[in-house]
């Protein structure tokens, strides 16, 4: 038994020799990478979200004039241009009005050319002493009354003439009826609602993004708009305003964009909208040079046939390449592929070069 021990230890020794061989060749072990230079080119800075296209302008359309409709000339989903007639209300009762209103005033006009007459001529007699003071006095005050009668009969002139013209209900702008809440020979009140107008020329869209970004979005931004239905049509716009509240159902907050119709766009539509807070020019890499380390996020420089671990600082990311804000400069050579396998100071074998 004891010889068996004895032959036994240089069997382990043996074992142990050959692990430490393992390790030194090891570590001189090469990488093969494929290697690049840091590119310089343009870079958007922009966050993409999913909107909704609304009527830049839903007027009411509303009687202005009580009445009996007479007219309705349009229906629900008409298209209407702008001081088109929609309907029209009974103008009997206007017309007449507007012919007393004219009567009168044409009376006090004759009375005030009577008056205005007798006050000259009792200022001529006056000045003969034939009439007293008092008479003459008399006169002009009739005059000035007869003057202001007329002022107020030519405003009611006015206001009969502009209610006979309300008669006919008018389309504001050019758009869409979306809904026809009358019909010919109601009788309608004044103030009540006849039509709801949309306007489809131009449109404004509420494009929500996290509160977090608050600080980042302000009027005047570049937006890029696209259609889910038509990705290929790009509509540019700026944001016209922020919503000044956050929307309490889903804590975001919504910049607000109006841009022209391209022509098939639907209001109550989803869009997508980008907005671009900045270009710039910046060196990009592709993403699989970046890499996590304990120390942070790295690219490695090729340096002769060694891998230089580099802190870098990232930005965008698209289209499988990567900004890189600060750490490397354009033209610096980079590990590509196998750039994940590298560690600070490890000899690389290279696949290519470009």
């Amino acid at each position: 038994m004891l010889r068996q021990y004895r032959h036994s230890i240089p069997l382990f020794i043996s074992g142990c020799g050959d692990d430490s061989s393992g390790d030194n060749e090891s570590s001189t072990r090469t990488t093969r990478v494929t290697v690049m230079a840091a590119q310089q080119s343009n870079v958007e800075d922009a966050d993409t979200t999913i909107g909704r296209i609304d009527s830049i302008s839903t007027p009411m359309i509303m009687a202005e004039v009580e009445g009996r409709l007479t007219r309705v000339l349009v229906d629900t989903g008409d298209k209407v241009e702008k001081q088109q007639l929609l309907a029209e209300v009974d103008e009997e009762p206007y017309r007449i009005a507007v012919q007393s209103a004219r009567a009168e005033v044409a009376r006090l006009k004759a009375l005030i050319e009577n008056q205005q007459r007798l006050v000259k001529r009792n200022e001529q007699i006056f000045k003969e002493n034939f009439i007293t003071e008092t008479v003459l006095e008399d006169s002009q005050a009739q005059l000035k009354s007869l003057i202001e009668q007329s002022n107020a009969a030519k405003a009611r002139l006015e206001e009969t003439d502009r209610n006979l013209r309300l008669t006919r209900t008018i389309s504001p702008l050019a758009g869409t009826i979306d809904q026809r809440l009358v019909s010919a020979g109601e009788y309608v009140k004044s103030g009540q609602a006849l039509f709801k107008l949309v306007s489809q020329d131009v449109l404004t869209v509420d494009l929500p993004f996290p509160e977090t970004m608050a600080s980042r979005l302000k009027a005047g931004l570049e937006v890029s708009l696209s259609s889910p239905l038509a990705p290929d049509i790009k509509v540019s716009g700026v944001v016209r305003e922020m919503r000044p509240a956050l929307n309490a159902a889903n804590r975001t907050i919504e910049a607000i964009v109006d841009v022209p119709n391209p022509g098939n766009w639907r209001i109550g539509a989803s869009i997508l909208g980008t907005v671009i807070f900045e270009r710039r020019e910046s060196v990009v890499v592709p993403e699989t040079s970046v890499v996590e380390r304990p120390e942070g996020v790295v690219v490695y420089v090729i340096e002769g046939n060694v891998a230089k671990m580099r802190k870098v600082k990232t930005g965008v990311k698209k289209d499988g390449m990567v900004e890189i804000r600060s750490g490397l400069n354009k033209g610096e050579q980079i590990a590509v592929k196998g750039a994940a396998y590298l560690t600070d100071n490890a000899p690389v074998e290279r696949e290519n070069k470009t």
